[in-house]
């Protein structure tokens, strides 16, 4: 079993199940962080300007993210957060591990998984540039895993950006016919989706990646096999399995080359 350690305390990580997670990324924090805009570029003005703060090489921080979800049943039985356990959780959270505030206890978090960054890929979106506004949106895909403390009764979920995908918002077109003809010429802002597979560059971070992922495919599993066998899989079925076994072989260990 996965531990890590958050000033000193102890915490066994666990996988957390796919109707579970869907509730936790539903949080409207957390969605801020799920869909950002990123990006504006105004044709007219031969210009573009960052929504959000840059890094060096105009990367966007993908930012790790901890709730505290003290889970109960709906009244249409779906799992909703128990807002006053959860409140209580956060509280003794904080006090246990010593952090004074979120930003304190994230900074501890880092320190122990990193903290990814990814580039804007501008090279996908400069066909646009010459004759339509736009706004470039990115989209960050999570993986989640429960964080726990037995002994002292402390749980809370962490969620690790695992994918990131890109795509553009069109503004105002200046000048209509020449934006068709760039349209006509393979222009086409709905091909313009590049996605990638974020690193897990540190032992933590890759131990609850692939946590992560082996629950996805063992419950994939489950649904297949109680629906006939992989035989009857359905596109979308097809299009997780691929997705899911893209980011395994993506985050896998590279063997160490001998000298």
């Amino acid at each position: 079993m996965m531990r890590i350690k958050i000033n000193d305390l102890d915490f066994e990580v666990t996988p957390v199940p796919g109707p579970l997670r869907l509730a936790l990324l539903a949080d409207p924090v957390l969605m801020q962080a799920i869909m950002r805009d990123i990006w504006e570029w105004d044709a007219e003005a031969k210009s573009g300007k960052p929504l959000t703060a840059l890094f060096e090489n105009r990367a966007a921080v993908l930012p790790n993210g901890l709730t505290f979800f003290v889970p109960k049943t709906g009244p249409d039985g779906r799992i909703v957060k128990a807002e006053a356990p959860s409140t209580s959780m956060a509280k003794r959270f904080l006090k246990a591990t010593g952090a004074k505030s979120m930003n304190e206890l994230m900074g501890a978090l880092n320190r122990v998984v990193e903290l990814n960054r990814k580039t804007i890929p501008f090279e996908i979106f400069r066909p646009l540039n010459a004759t339509a506004s736009y706004r470039i949106r990115m989209y960050t895909d999570f993986a989640a895993v429960k964080i726990e403390n037995a002994a002292r009764n402390l749980s809370a979920y962490l969620l690790l950006p695992s994918q990131v995908g890109f795509h553009a918002e069109l503004g105002a077109i200046p000048d209509a016919p020449a934006h068709e003809a760039a349209v006509a010429a393979g222009v086409n802002v709905d091909t313009m989706r590049p996605g990638f597979i974020v690193p897990a560059r540190v032992p933590a971070t890759l131990g609850m990646r692939r946590t992560a992922l082996a629950k996805a495919f063992d419950e994939l599993q489950v649904e297949l096999v109680a629906q006939g066998g992989s035989a009857t899989a359905t596109d979308v079925q097809k299009m997780r399995a691929a997705r899911l076994a893209t980011e395994w072989r993506a985050i896998e260990p590279q063997p160490q080359k001998a000298n």
